[in-house]
């Protein structure tokens, strides 16, 4: 258990050359949260968990818990990413919201995985994905729709975390899998 946690570990901030990799990217909010998965770099689903609004906070987090814990356990990826939070006072409490739903992803990433999930900050995966770090979200979601060859019309939370795990990907160096 010890050696395959480190190893996982190993490959989570390590390039990857010659191997694949599986990675989810998520898009966290209390409402929708939305993930990618990906198998080196190749697109191979993604989901949206909509939570109702008039759902209690902490029923929403269950609901967040027992999603990640099914998606988790089917795919068993060798990295989690999210986007980190960034701070805007006029939204404290949606603040709170989604940092609870970060601890609920590193605790699942933590249950089932035995890894920590890794924080791309916005402007991070903005500047990545479009080579702007003040992109807005109908450029990333241009980019990505283009990159992947999506031609429905898909919600921004699925654009963006398509955008963070391809992110990671493109930092970490990950070869396009061979066919």
């Amino acid at each position: 258990m010890f050696l395959k946690s480190f190893i996982k570990i190993l490959r989570q901030y390590s390039t990857i050359e010659g191997d694949t990799m599986k990675t989810v990217g998520i898009d966290v909010g209390t409402n929708n949260l939305a993930i990618s998965v990906f198998n080196n770099t190749d697109l191979q689903c993604y989901k949206l968990l909509e939570n109702k609004k008039t759902l209690a906070p902490g029923a929403k987090l269950i609901n967040i818990e027992k999603f990640l814990e099914k998606i988790f356990e089917d795919e068993k990826p060798d990295a989690v990413v999210v986007e980190g939070t960034f701070w805007n006072p006029r939204e404290a409490r949606g603040y709170s919201y989604v940092s609870s739903a970060i601890g609920i992803i590193q605790m699942v990433s933590w249950k089932v995985l035995h890894i920590e999930p890794i924080k791309l900050q916005p402007s991070t995966v903005k500047k990545i994905v479009t080579g702007n770090g003040r992109a807005k979200k109908e450029e990333v979601a241009d980019v990505v729709k283009n990159r992947f060859k999506i031609t429905e019309d898909l919600a921004d939370h699925l654009t963006d975390s398509i955008a963070i795990g391809y992110t990671f990907l493109i930092q970490q160096n990950v070869k396009k899998e061979v066919m």
